[in-house]
């Protein structure tokens, strides 16, 4: 299930009260799109780390009462005891989880209950986990515990989503154009032993985060490669030295039916970003005179993201007639 989809799927389950289990690879965006669905039906969220807690911390702390035994909610239990609206709880990593704590969570899924007590009806359940060949030091899922659940969906990334996130997010133009270049460096993800990082989605963020705040130049490769890799630095990295080798804007606008045009493939997703930065209603004409000379590919992928980062500029008549003209390659996916 694509990022799109999940938070459909999460959107509807959070209302119908359906427990669900996310599984995927590590960095790909679970724990986000579990924050978005909640904020985005203005439900409270809880997140909940089952790999650092104790069964206690799922059935209440031990006291005696009138000679009996018997465990009272505490701390994060009482919320689930006495929410008064819509409140998510998240099981964060759940496959981490020692048998221990999974069985008493199981309690809490199955009857939602906790030593009698009822858990309030305005509480959902959902739980993430990733896969165990990940080597996240997954051992897995109770098979009473994956029961519990309506749904185990499995995150895939899908790079559109990706792109129109980054997007939003403002992550840098010349990382959303890599990325469309070279949609595999997305998600190149091999878990091993030693102590370093591979493309996923969280390792390209922080990458591109680093560049919006200005890294040192002579900085650039060393702090990426350890954010995602050496091969996604030395390709990036590289990318974004085209930049500088493009037509600038200025030469763009004076003259957008003669002025040179790149030849290498990476650099013309290169000046995507550059248009993009500046394309306004009243200049959007010439460069689209431009792009049209670069081809319908690239054209129509700059149009696609123009509409995602500045719908307002998209509802001039110079882009109507091109998406007019246009209209059998311009289909978002």
């Amino acid at each position: 299930m694509r990022a799109s989809e999940l938070k459909k799927f999460l959107k509807w389950s959070f209302k119908k009260n359906y427990p669900i289990l996310i599984k995927g690879a590590p960095g790909i965006g679970k724990t986000d799109i579990v924050t978005w669905a909640a904020n985005k039906l203005k439900y409270d969220l809880l997140i909940m780390h089952p790999v650092v807690d104790s069964p206690i911390d799922y059935k209440g702390l031990g006291t005696i009462i009138d000679g009996k035994a018997v465990f009272l909610p505490y701390g994060n239990l009482e919320l689930l005891m006495t929410a008064k609206k819509p409140l998510v709880i998240f099981f964060d990593d759940l496959g981490q989880a020692p048998a221990a704590v999974q069985s008493a969570v199981m309690q809490l899924l199955l009857a939602r209950s906790l030593n009698g007590k009822k858990i309030s009806k305005f509480v959902r359940f959902v739980a993430a986990t990733n896969r165990r060949e990940d080597k996240a030091n997954v051992s897995g899922i109770l098979e009473p515990v994956k029961s519990r659940f309506a749904s185990i969906v499995e995150l895939e990334v899908n790079v559109n989503d990706w792109i129109i996130w980054a997007e939003k997010k403002g992550m840098p133009n010349s990382l959303v154009h890599y990325i469309q270049f070279k949609p595999t460096m997305l998600l190149n993800f091999k878990a091993t032993r030693a102590i370093e990082n591979s493309p996923c989605p969280r390792t390209v963020t922080f990458a591109g985060m680093m560049v919006n705040d200005k890294l040192p130049q002579d900085l650039l490769f060393e702090a990426i490669k350890g954010a995602a890799g050496e091969a996604f630095a030395a390709e990036y990295t590289a990318f974004i030295r085209v930049y500088k080798e493009l037509p600038t804007v200025k030469e763009i606008q004076a003259d957008p039916n003669n002025c040179k045009l790149p030849t290498e493939v990476s650099a013309k997703f290169a000046i995507m970003g550059m248009i993009l930065d500046v394309i306004t209603a009243g200049n959007m004409g010439k460069f689209l005179t431009y792009l049209d000379r670069l081809g319908n590919e690239i054209t129509t992928a700059t149009m696609k993201l123009c509409s995602v980062k500045k719908p307002e500029v998209c509802k001039n008549t110079d882009y109507v007639n091109w998406a007019i003209n246009h209209n059998k390659h311009f289909k978002m996916n």
